[in-house]
């Protein structure tokens, strides 16, 4: 339970021997997505911010609102649960980027 079934890793994440573990490339974005939404800043805000940071997303293009969203809605894996296809929420196996409240470790 709450281990990796497979698919495409969360952005901040590679897999390792079958394995969620951190990817250090993709950490600090991870990282300042979360802080701005903990600073109140909206899905749009965010994605200006980090592009005027100069991040970009996986495929090397800007940073839109979809990305946020994706991050901001998946929280709870950020907090270290992993959800199955059944939309089954467990403990994960992986290190978190947040703690229980949201905020960044």
């Amino acid at each position: 339970q709450g281990g990796y079934a497979g698919g495409r890793a969360p952005m901040g994440y590679q897999v390792k021997e079958g394995q969620l573990v951190k990817n250090p490339s993709e950490a600090e974005f991870v990282k300042v997505v979360f802080r701005c939404k903990n600073e109140g800043m909206t899905m749009q805000a965010t994605a200006d911010a980090m592009n005027a940071m100069g991040f970009v997303n996986r495929k090397g293009k800007e940073i839109k609102t979809s990305t946020v969203q994706v991050l901001w809605n998946n929280m709870k894996t950020y907090q270290g649960y992993y959800k199955y296809g059944n939309g089954e929420w467990v403990e994960g196996q992986h290190d978190p980027y947040l703690d229980a409240e949201g905020n960044v470790l």
